[in-house]
């Protein structure tokens, strides 16, 4: 086995991707968007060798434009607060593997598991057991610490040549499109908004309504469209003539009413990291500092437009004031095209 190396103070030798290689990841939907600019550039390394070993469902919904020679559902859960899964299982499977990338922000002993099964001939990853660690950096985003993996085969590559938008799924673009047609003039711009993540991130539910009322008064050029799975919260809006609930919403049919939409706002959440990748112009809402652990510095808006609030450690400190002038300072100036004309989203 070769000798750990630390990536990040040593040499910036580019070094091939040996094949097949394996590429464990397993996280959260927002976590698979931010790490997609990541895996195109190791995808860009291989010659489609690569086998996934990750979440079911979700390297059809997001990571759909890599060709992988094969995926393997993990079926991770978290239990007491770990990540678990059942790493014998994976590796009764006939998996050969030159090279295991790990892109995990998280460790475990089934991961330790799984190496000492598949017993690859280098591992590269964020943690100590990795052959190769790529050892995160203090307030570093989460986009970036991925892309630094990659970086320990080929320090060149630029992560801007990586980060194209998220790609929206024909039929998800048409059942959007369809559901925005009643829009009334073309002047009609789109407010989409999500509230709905783990528990301490997501904002007090009369502040979050207000702010919609108060936006959508103030604003008559704006329609808004609501991403929460079923939007029952929102109910005070249902008669609202400019407002759109879905109910039952499909995770890709929600990326493309992100596409089509002119602003975003929502804390921390998949649909965050979606309006980022599709360079949708959003405010983002933190409980944490900017620089604290989960703040916007990790986990906030990378490519777009954006302005973040922060809360100093708790999401009721954000006022509902502060979220409207954020919206009103970011919305997108009188007289332009909505995003949702533009026929490469939803034509």
């Amino acid at each position: 086995m070769a000798n750990q190396s630390t990536w990040g103070t040593g040499s910036r030798s580019m070094r091939r991707l040996p094949e097949p290689c394996a590429v464990l990841f397993a996280n959260g939907i927002g976590d698979h968007i931010m790490t997609l600019p990541a895996l195109r550039a190791l995808a860009s390394l291989s010659d489609q060798n690569l086998t996934l070993l990750g979440m079911p469902g979700l390297a059809e919904d997001i990571f759909s434009e890599i060709q992988f020679s094969r995926v393997v559902d993990i079926g991770m859960t978290n239990r007491h607060g770990r990540n678990v899964f059942d790493a014998e299982a994976i590796s009764n499977l006939p998996i050969t593997v030159a090279e295991l990338v790990s892109f995990n922000p998280w460790h475990s002993p089934d991961v330790n598991r799984l190496l000492a099964h598949l017993r690859p001939h280098h591992s590269t990853g964020m943690y100590p057991e990795f052959q190769t660690q790529v050892e995160p950096r203090r307030g570093e985003h989460a986009v970036d610490r991925a892309f630094r993996v990659v970086s320990a085969f080929a320090p060149g590559l630029s992560i801007n040549d990586f980060s194209a938008p998220l790609p929206l799924k024909p039929a998800a673009k048409r059942t959007a499109h369809a559901r925005l047609t009643h829009l009334t003039g073309h002047s009609q711009k789109l407010l989409a908004v999500h509230n709905e993540t783990l528990e301490h991130k997501v904002w007090d539910e009369r502040r979050w309504l207000e702010v919609l009322a108060r936006f959508l008064a103030h604003n008559p050029d704006f329609a808004l469209v609501a991403l929460d799975a079923n939007n029952t919260k929102l109910a005070s809006l249902a008669d609202h003539p400019r407002a759109i609930l879905p109910r039952q919403l499909a995770l890709n049919e929600a990326f493309a009413l992100i596409a089509a939409a002119d602003l975003f706002i929502g804390p921390d959440s998949c649909m965050l990291h979606a309006a980022d990748s599709l360079r949708v112009r959003g405010v983002g809402l933190f409980g944490p500092a900017p620089s604290a652990p989960l703040g916007s510095d990790e986990f906030g808006f990378r490519f777009g437009p954006h302005l973040h609030l922060s809360g100093g450690g708790n999401m009721d400190n954000i006022s509902v004031d502060a979220v409207l002038a954020a919206l009103q300072s970011i919305r997108p100036e009188a007289g332009c095209t909505p995003r949702r004309r533009a026929a490469e989203l939803l034509g």
